[in-house]
């Protein structure tokens, strides 16, 4: 293997490990909470999380945006019936590798979207052997959809 190709498979692996400790601190919402100004980060992708804290019935739009922010979609409705949508990818770490791809060569960020991919198929890796095991799977998704009618939550989902 020449030098050249040695450097780029250095940083490729590098560049791909970086993706992993990025991942592995916002899904444990290590980082993800300490970028968040609300400090919910991956929380509001946590099933758990969001048993305790969206109360069908009770919890209110202003509620939710204090706990998680704006929404990526929704938030402008002024029907009694909306929904409101929260994408990981459009924030925290996402957000950030996301942006990087206007700023890296070509070659550099298609690795890039290998290892984002690589990264989100070992999340759903570990839910799946943590429930085959008799474990409690993270159940983190990436999409947060909220029901609302008339300014109150009435169900959600994470996808």
């Amino acid at each position: 293997m020449s030098a050249i190709h040695g450097k780029t498979f250095r940083n490729r692996v590098g560049l791909c490990l970086l993706v992993g400790v990025l991942a592995g601190c916002a899904n444990s919402n290590d980082l993800m909470g300490n970028m968040n100004p609300f400090g919910v980060g991956a929380k509001k992708y946590d099933m758990d999380y969001l048993n305790t804290t969206l109360i069908a019935g009770k919890t209110t739009k202003a509620q939710v945006l204090e706990l998680f922010g704006k929404p990526t979609r929704g938030g402008s409705d002024l029907s009694a019936q909306s929904k409101w949508t929260y994408e990981k990818r459009e924030e925290g770490v996402e957000k950030y590798l996301n942006m990087a791809h206007g700023y890296v060569a070509p070659e550099v960020g298609q690795t890039l979207s290998d290892a984002q991919g690589q990264v989100f198929k070992a999340q759903g890796a570990l839910n799946d052997a943590g429930s085959v095991v008799g474990g409690t799977p993270a159940r983190q998704g990436l999409i947060l959809d909220i029901f609302f009618d008339n300014d109150v939550v009435q169900a959600f989902s994470v996808i």
